[in-house]
């Protein structure tokens, strides 16, 4: 996409963004509201998929639809729609932790995120003031670019099927530049696979290790990768046999 390319067919007819550029209308005025809500639900989701990034602000989302210098009134109240029904998400929510079992290191001071681990099924709650620079994320776009990247890590390496390898996070960021181009994006991209059982990671020395499921299959839940799917093993053998 163009850098405007996201922006709704009816951009350009004044009588019709001065309408879709009011509050939302009462939630009594069923028709209205749901019509008002689903175009900009429409629009902010297909602006993160045209910059590819699963994390903005409300700042971000008024300045990319900002038009004749005038923003839309209701943005504030459509993302807090869409974090009550789980389409967005705050940060926040994502580093809330039911058990605290796993830190992973350093990797979530490297994100906007600083979570011990994620819990991705606790991501909803009840939300009314957005603050401008909260960060929130897409988790429609994430859930869907993270599926892709799963995809294609295993078409690019169909012969390895049976026995799938352990990458760093950075060797992997080269491999899969097509897919992603930002390496914090690819980074909540692993941790939702990570999730969702589909990939494997492990922290060693300020590195992280990647290493995804066999398609058709899955990690099971709390699975941590073990230090020789990294390949530091033999290192450390070689040097006790010495």
């Amino acid at each position: 996409m163009t850098s405007t390319a996201y922006l709704p067919s009816e951009w350009e007819d004044d009588d019709r963004m001065a309408v879709l550029f009011k509050p939302l209308p009462p939630p009594s005025q069923s028709v209205a509201y749901t019509a008002r809500l689903n175009f900009w639900a429409a629009a902010l989701h297909s602006w993160t998929a045209a910059t590819d990034s699963f994390t903005f602000t409300l700042q971000d989302v008024q300045q990319a639809f900002l038009r004749k210098c005038q923003t839309p009134q209701c943005l504030s109240e459509v993302i807090a729609t869409l974090l009550n029904k789980g389409s967005l998400c705050t940060a926040t929510s994502l580093a809330e932790d039911a058990d605290k079992k796993e830190t992973w290191g350093s990797w979530g001071v490297r994100l906007l995120l600083v979570p011990p681990q994620w819990a991705w099924g606790k991501v909803r709650g009840t939300h009314q003031n957005i603050s401008p620079h909260e960060q929130l994320v897409d988790l429609t776009l994430l859930k869907s670019r993270s599926r892709q990247l799963y995809d294609d890590y295993w078409k690019m390496n169909s012969a390895s099927q049976l026995l799938p390898r352990a990458r760093s996070l950075s060797s992997l960021c080269v491999e899969m530049r097509a897919t992603f181009t930002s390496v914090s994006s690819l980074e909540l991209a692993v941790r939702w696979l990570t999730g969702q059982g589909l990939a494997a990671v492990a922290e060693r020395d300020g590195v992280i290790y990647v290493k995804f499921a066999s398609p058709g299959k899955s990690f099971p839940p709390d699975y941590v990768l073990p230090l020789c799917d990294t390949g530091l093993c033999l290192p450390q053998i070689c040097k006790h046999l010495k």
